[in-house]
């Protein structure tokens, strides 16, 4: 993705789809030019990931949320 950012072919860095030691690893990376710009999780009441958010958001990663009422399975058990 850094190769399409440099001459312009793309206006912004990788959009992370990574779990926690993932993303620790890729920021790590020594041939890391472009932070990612954002990382997509699975979050939602049910599943917080406090850890993956917090760190994204200490290396100014915008975090993107997938699947937030986990295809309503968790709405279904409370409130069927």
């Amino acid at each position: 993705m850094q190769d399409a950012v440099k001459p312009g072919k793309s206006n912004q860095s990788a959009y992370l789809i990574m779990v926690l030691p993932t993303s620790k690893e890729l920021l790590k990376w020594p041939q890391l030019e472009i932070k990612p710009s954002g990382n997509q999780v699975e979050v939602h009441p049910w599943l917080s990931r406090k850890d993956n958010v917090s760190f994204c958001h200490e290396h100014d990663i915008v975090v993107d949320a997938y699947s937030p009422l986990t295809r309503c399975k968790g709405l279904k058990s409370q409130y069927s």
